[in-house]
């Protein structure tokens, strides 16, 4: 008798109940210094680099979804949000060798005790690894109540060993049961970022599908269930082509964010089973670090006894062919399922022995309630999944009409579309845009136009049954004025600034450094398109050189992304090391500008270099306003009081003092006087920002990173990111730190 009572839907379960969901963590103490877990290989030869086979995941998938300002690393993921966990959905975790440091075991019943229902456990990678502690988390996990899930990690290439699927699959199901684990779990395949090269491992598109479909063809044979597909959407649609042929199984799917539930979806799943939502979740009874997973609340989980995943919306041409699957993955020996069709139209029909469900759809468009109920006669447990059948609509995209936007402003634009049947969110594809802007698959278009000129811009909005409709519009991006903070661009070193050699006009004109003073061959505009201009002209890089040790020079202001500069902070810096650094990066290139060997005599002229935080490269540019991605708005320190504490706030810009902000070399951002601050140090979404006497305190510290909605300010100290909640528009709205995102009240720019 199993301890667990049934879970699903309207279960019992609180959401997160016991879960102690952190953000970033320390790895347990059997890791590397480059994040990978020391773990013995089994029975099998590591003849190349097999680094990664204590991870439950590719470190490429991790920095892949961890957000633009995380740095290179296993382990080092987007922290978790309490937020994501949907009220209602069955909690799991994923583990692999990285979870016991040392050898430590996992103790399952007090992972069940702290509400996890189901355990995914890494068993094999390629067919040169097999998990030494899988056996033992599989039958532990097994004992505690727990659903379990056994997953190879599928290597396409061999990486040295065999590259075939076949093999890869028998693999994983030799070892189990070799091991005596008896039903063997339902399989999942981790196919993912290469953690060793290539992202596709060599493989094109059809290749990879050719790969995926013969692992889940050899696993279907052997256990009569295909396997669990475990991937992302960006790399399925990199390297699969987003296919819709990829067989039955169920989607696993992971992504990092703080969003009501994963999306955009693969292609070929209407809905997802589980979401992985964190690496960075912590469980009583696992050491260290733990992947957070939570089932879909449509799907049906009975703990230990049998898991049902809904299919999601189903589309159809009208007229056409209807096939769909329900699959069941029972926990008990046996199998002895059986489906029921409790709610069913009647042109489909339903296999009450598989699940599968075939028919011809109406002619006209529609949509059609289906619930089937799922019975085990061997563990007794039995449920209903409902989801709704569409016949395809209509979709048409609605046009914004033309639009015209200064260079160097920001931009929030969200597109729509209507489709003549309810469906699932409409993607939209968009070509053509002005450069230094993006738009996401649910059409939200942001960013900060950079060049002027008149673009074509074409968007194409799709549901899931492949309906869509196009429109076009004009976009005109005018020249961006040619005023902003002007004043000295200082060195952090020496007391030196950049100066304009012989205070001349004429392109060609180098750089150097010199002793701050009052010179008009100091006196530097940051204009809204991102160059700094001196006399009417702009410093380029020339020829837009990615060399090391080339002088930067003077040219004709043309507002071309080699001649902008943009605040960032270099890749290689550790942001937990101390005060991070800012840089100024040249976009082109990817160099920055740079005082070269540190030298403080003046007169030595200014390079670029590679990026990498020394003090030669850090530079302060003139006081002025940081304007948000939210049309019209500025950051400002409200009232312009000086005061410890006073609330900093989104404000229409309007260039006063008090949005008059310095982002200073150590890693502060200051105005009048004193420094943007977490409050109380605070590490929670939704903790206020405010004034405060600079202190040198990990509240204090800001790291610059482009993304396509602006400048992301991420506070290294809470891995969180300097946000105006809800992309608000209202004087006076307080700022705090939230999840990092790609939306405009996260966009900021130096104006």
């Amino acid at each position: 008798m199993r301890a667990w009572g049934l879970i699903r839907r309207s279960g019992a379960l609180a959401a997160g109940a016991g879960l102690a969901v952190l953000g970033l963590s320390v790895p347990p103490a059997a890791a590397t210094a480059a994040g990978h877990s020391v773990v013995a290989a089994g029975t099998r030869s590591q003849p190349v680099n097999h680094s990664n086979v204590g991870e439950p995941h590719s470190p490429e998938l991790l920095r892949k979804l961890a957000g633009p300002a995380r740095p290179l690393g296993a382990r080092q993921a987007a922290p978790a949000l309490r937020r994501e966990v949907i009220a209602g959905a069955v909690q799991g975790v994923d583990v692999a060798s990285f979870q016991h440091p040392n050898g430590t075991a996992i103790d399952w019943a007090k992972a069940a005790a702290a509400g996890i229902r189901f355990a995914g456990v890494k068993a094999t990678e390629g067919d040169y690894y097999t998990n030494p502690y899988a056996p033992a988390d599989l039958t532990g996990a097994r004992s505690a109540g727990l659903s379990t899930v056994a997953y190879a990690f599928g290597i396409p290439n061999g990486n040295g060993s065999s590259a075939s699927p076949t093999v890869q699959a028998d693999d994983l199901i030799t070892y189990l049961t070799g091991k005596g684990i008896s039903p063997l779990p339902p399989v999942m395949l981790d196919i993912e970022y290469n953690p060793y090269g290539a992202e596709c491992y060599g493989l094109s598109q059809t290749a990879m599908v050719t790969w995926i479909n013969g692992f889940s063809a050899e696993v279907l044979a052997k256990t009569g269930r295909p396997p669990i597909i475990y991937s992302t959407a960006d790399w399925l649609a990199t390297c699969t082509g987003n296919s819709t042929a990829l067989g039955n199984g169920p989607l696993w799917i992971a992504q990092f964010a703080n969003i009501p539930s994963p999306s955009p979806l693969p292609a070929d799943w209407s809905d997802w089973g589980i979401w992985q939502y964190s690496s960075t979740g912590s469980v009583s009874g696992i050491s260290g670090n733990v992947d957070l997973d939570q089932a879909n609340p449509d799907s049906f989980i009975d703990p230990g006894k049998l898991m049902v995943f809904n299919p999601g919306p189903r589309r159809s041409q009208p007229g056409g062919t209807a096939s769909g699957q329900v699959q069941a993955y029972p926990e008990e020996a046996g199998p002895a399922i059986s489906y029921a069709p409790t709610t069913m139209p009647s042109w489909l029909n339903l296999n009450t022995g598989t699940g599968q469900l075939t028919g011809t759809a109406p002619s006209a468009p529609g949509s059609f309630p289906v619930t089937v109920t799922v019975s085990d006669a061997t563990s007794g447990a039995t449920g209903p999944v409902s989801f709704t059948w569409y016949t395809n609509g209509i979709v048409t995209a609605i046009s914004p009409g033309s639009q015209s936007t200064t260079g160097g402003s920001p931009v929030s634009l969200q597109l729509t579309a209507s489709d003549t049947i309810p469906a699932p969110p409409i993607t939209f594809a968009v070509t053509g845009l002005p450069p230094g802007l993006s738009a996401a698959s649910n059409g939200l278009i942001t960013g900060w136009a950079t060049t002027p000129g008149s673009y074509h811009v074409n968007v194409t909005a799709t549901d899931n049954s492949g309906s869509s409709g196009s429109i076009s519009f004009t976009w005109t991006v005018t020249t961006a004025a040619t005023s902003g903070p002007a004043g000295q661009v200082r060195l952090d070193l020496a007391g030196k600034c950049l100066n304009d050699i012989g205070n001349k006009s004429a392109n060609g004109t180098k750089a150097d450094i010199w002793t701050c003073g009052t010179s008009t061959a100091q006196k530097w505009t940051y204009v809204q398109d991102g160059t700094l201009r001196i006399h009417g002209k702009c410093l380029v890089v020339p020829s837009a050189a990615a060399t090391s040790g080339t002088p930067v020079v003077l040219a004709t202001c043309t507002g071309a992304p080699v001649q902008q500069w943009q605040l960032a902070v270099p890749r290689s810096v550790n942001p937990g090391a101390g005060p991070t650094p800012v840089a100024l990066a040249n976009p082109v290139t990817g160099m920055c500008l740079a005082d070269p060997g540190a030298a403080t005599a003046n007169g030595t002229t200014v390079t670029v270099s590679t990026c990498d935080g020394a003090p030669d490269q850090a530079w302060t540019l003139p006081a002025g306003p940081v304007a948000s991605g939210v049309p019209g708005k500025c950051l400002g320190d409200a009232g312009g009081l000086t005061g410890n504490g006073n609330k900093i706030d989104i404000y229409t810009c309007n260039g006063t003092t008090p949005q008059q902000w310095t982002a200073e070399p150590d890693g502060t951002v200051q105005v009048l006087g004193k420094c943007l601050d977490v409050q109380g140090g605070g590490t929670v979404s939704g903790t206020p920002v405010d004034l405060y006497s600079c202190n040198g305190t990990g509240a204090q510290q800001w790291q610059v990173t482009q993304s396509a909605a602006g400048a992301v300010l991420v506070n290294p100290q809470s891995g969180l990111c300097l946000a105006d909640p809800g992309n608000s528009a209202v004087n006076g709205t307080a700022i705090q730190i939230a999840s990092c995102a790609q939306v405009p009240g996260q966009g900021w720019r130096v104006q």
